[in-house]
């Protein structure tokens, strides 16, 4: 049966995809969806969009395989199931809140959607990870009508990775997905900063945890230095890498314990060079390509290449 889904955009033109064996498609009456849902800017693409606050919408249908797979992330619900998982991926890959309301037969009134409505805040370097690419028409007679133009080329191999014995030992199931998404939809910088730092801290504590006795006692920055080696920046870091990695760590100790980023012209810039640098990890983790759209490595001062 099919179920409505909230708050999904497609791509320009992009009319159905299917991931995981889910397969996605427009409503009927997308383009007034769409246009209901939260716009930060005013712009022309496939449709005019005004900027608007907007709101929660059902903006597709989507069909479960037979029979459904079961959930692969460690969902708190014991009945999630494989669509979770999608869901998951697509709110951080798509940078709004994507869900399904599943009827139980038992409810009779509407239910109240406490999901966010608004587009995330800082998700540019790894929504940009999935490129676009050239799909074919969907009708040979309406050549704007396309099937995928890259959600679903590259989503499919992010779920069956997650999917695999390896990665879910390798990352203890990946909740650090659940820590990530919820990151980019933080509206402030230094709360996504604070949840950013909470992710490298997850992430070194699972692929140490086999051999250290307590990960939790390393120093912060040595932790930093670690991720961006294992995910390969570098073979090494050099100082004046490392130096930089210092820098963060005095903002991410300012803020603990003062409640506020130490008093300097770059903190600011520095903090977001530290979001978008838990992007491009969390992008290797998931066997993706980074986007360098906001020249991630070069301003962290990784420009040298390895």
């Amino acid at each position: 049966m099919a179920l409505d889904v909230y708050n999904l955009q497609f791509r320009n033109r992009c009319c159905e995809m299917t991931i995981g064996g889910y397969r996605f498609e427009r409503a009927d009456d997308y383009a007034t969806q769409l246009l209901g849902l939260q716009h930060m800017v005013t712009g022309q693409s496939e449709f005019s969009i005004e900027a608007c606050t907007g709101a929660n919408r059902a903006t597709a249908r989507v069909t479960p395989p037979d029979p459904e797979p079961c959930a692969i992330l460690p969902w708190s619900n014991p009945d999630a199931a494989g669509l979770d998982d999608v869901l998951l991926l697509l709110s951080i890959f798509t940078g709004r809140q994507v869900f399904v309301l599943r009827d139980d037969g038992e409810t009779q009134t509407p239910p109240v959607l406490l999901a966010d409505p608004r587009q995330t805040m800082w998700g540019g370097v790894i929504q940009l990870s999935i490129p676009y690419e050239a799909s074919q028409p969907l009708d040979e007679n309406d050549p704007t009508s396309v099937s995928d133009d890259g959600l679903q080329a590259h989503l499919n191999p992010v779920y069956e990775l997650i999917g695999t014995d390896d990665w879910r030992d390798k990352y203890r199931g990946g909740y650090y997905l659940f820590l990530f998404r919820s990151m980019l939809q933080e509206r402030t910088i230094e709360s996504a900063f604070s949840q950013c730092w909470t992710i490298w801290e997850h992430l070194f504590s699972v692929l140490n945890d086999p051999w250290m006795a307590d990960p939790r006692k390393a120093d912060s920055a040595d932790k930093i230095a670690f991720l961006l080696v294992t995910h390969g920046v570098r073979e090494r870091l050099q100082e004046k890498e490392k130096k930089h990695i210092t820098d963060l760590t005095e903002i991410r100790n300012r803020l603990v314990h003062f409640g506020q980023f130490p008093e300097r012209s770059s903190v600011h810039d520095d903090a977001m060079l530290f979001i978008h640098m838990t992007q491009w990890i969390v992008a290797r983790t998931l066997a993706l390509q980074p986007s360098e759209a906001f020249d991630t490595l070069e301003r962290a001062g990784f420009d040298g290449g390895r």
